[in-house]
């Protein structure tokens, strides 16, 4: 059950991502830097599972006042997930450094 409460808190943060990347008339400024928050709180994520804090995990907090619980397993899974985002988007963070050269 614990799993499934994590899946729902991360997957909602991962649709959010997914929604801000469609659409029509999206500047890839904008694009890359949907994909960097993301990976940002990727690590925000880790420190909150590492400190048993579960701000950003509502659904886990939830299960927590009922449950004692064990969150180690889901450390590896971001810590995978935050690698996987960066081979998928190696180009925006090279497009993001190219970027800021913009005037």
């Amino acid at each position: 059950m614990l799993s499934v409460a994590f899946l729902k808190d991360i997957l909602g943060y991962l649709n959010v991502l997914n929604t801000e990347l469609q659409g029509q008339k999206k500047l890839i400024c904008d694009l890359i830097s949907s994909v960097s928050a993301l990976r940002q709180k990727l690590e925000i994520f880790e420190e909150d599972i590492k400190n048993q804090d579960f701000i950003h995990f509502p659904t886990i907090l939830e299960y927590k006042k009922t449950s004692d619980i064990n969150c180690s397993m889901f450390l590896s899974f971001l810590s995978d997930l935050g690698e996987e985002f960066g081979k998928r988007f190696k180009d925006c963070a090279e497009i993001g450094n190219l970027s800021q050269f913009q005037i």
